[in-house]
């Protein structure tokens, strides 16, 4: 049913936490202890990698429309999910703007616009309605991820919490992706 829906596509939202501000913040002191880099290039690479992964959230869209929110949820959740693997391995400025780019564009962008899409298809006469439950509880949980990454963070590291948030995408995100819509 469609409050099924809505309730799966909260959970995908939610688990975009990583690819956005509010969890990469807590990454920030490590990128520039570890990777000897001030935080003004950490913003500049955030700008950078943020920008250029709106541009292709036209495209993204478009691809949702012509094969459906199930594929492009598997793969969109696929992609993120290697994202966040490569996030683990940044060693530079360069390869952390990549990162963002990759995370910002699968994460933030793309596993947002599709779960939201998800959404609107169930929807026609309480759609506000449901966009606005929607909106409250992805917000609700998303707010949990930056207390989880610091607690994976406190008790292994910085990178470790970037594959635990891969592990997470790949054993929920493409399973709700592949049987829940």
């Amino acid at each position: 049913s469609g409050w099924k829906i809505l309730a799966l596509a909260s959970v995908t939202a939610a688990l975009t936490g990583p690819g956005q501000t509010l969890g990469v913040s807590v990454f920030v002191d490590h990128f520039i202890q570890d990777l000897g880099i001030s935080r003004s290039q950490v913003s500049t690479a955030y700008l950078v990698g943020t920008l250029v992964a709106a541009l292709g959230l036209p495209l993204v869209g478009r691809t949702i429309d012509r094969v459906g929110v199930r594929r492009s949820m598997m793969a969109i959740g696929f992609a993120f999910g290697l994202a966040l693997i490569a996030m683990a391995g940044v060693q530079g400025l360069a390869t952390l703007t990549i990162g963002f780019f990759a995370i910002r564009f699968t994460g933030q962008g793309s596993l947002s616009l599709v779960s939201t899409v998800s959404v609107t298809h169930w929807f026609d006469r309480k759609r506000g309605t449901a966009l606005g439950i929607y909106a409250t509880a992805s917000a609700i949980m998303m707010s949990l991820v930056p207390v989880g990454l610091n607690l994976v963070i406190e008790a292994y590291s910085w990178r470790i919490a970037w594959l635990v948030s891969a592990l997470i995408i790949f054993v929920v995100v493409i399973p709700i992706a592949r049987f829940g819509l």
